[in-house]
């Protein structure tokens, strides 16, 4: 059954001409690289931002107790949370403007691309990404909490 419907399946063309067809391809495989660096980003820009936390952690306990210097800690904890999170967005949309690109283009080249681009939904990629994003935040805000905890508890104590 499975070889009679192959048989029966036909490759449609793309309609463009050999250059704007070759042109499109350097467009996708562009936009293909934009997104996997922005995902790499964002995952980087998360470490190293919970790297920073720690050295802000750490930094309370082993540098000075003073009240004072704590609440300069704690307002670097809230601005580098705060800035990691606008990143992190900005990031996502910048992924999301290139994922229409490669939609459109892949809208221009053969029907066997185009079945195959599409054996994962948009829907189900849209809540994986999503999914993963609001893990990304949630990390960075549980990292913020925990080196907010920490340095006021070193900065009582000591």
């Amino acid at each position: 059954m499975a070889a009679k419907d192959a048989k029966e399946f036909e490759v449609v063309s793309t309609s463009l001409d050999e250059l704007t067809h070759a042109e499109m391809l350097v467009l996708y495989e562009e936009s293909n690289r934009n997104v996997l660096y922005a995902k790499t980003a964002q995952w980087k820009t998360v470490a190293a931002t919970l790297i920073g936390m720690g050295a802000l952690i750490f930094l309370a306990k082993f540098v000075s107790g003073d009240p004072g210097f704590a609440k300069l800690l704690v307002w670097a904890v809230i601005l580098l949370a705060m800035g990691t999170l606008f990143v992190i967005s900005l990031f996502q949309f910048w992924q999301h403007n290139e994922q229409k690109k490669m939609r459109a283009i892949s809208g221009q080249l053969s029907n066997l691309f185009r079945g195959v681009r599409h054996l994962k939904s948009e829907k189900e990629g849209n809540i994986h990404r999503y999914v993963l994003l609001i893990f990304l935040y949630g990390a960075v805000i549980f990292g913020a909490v925990i080196s907010y905890i920490s340095v006021k508890d070193v900065s009582r104590f000591l």
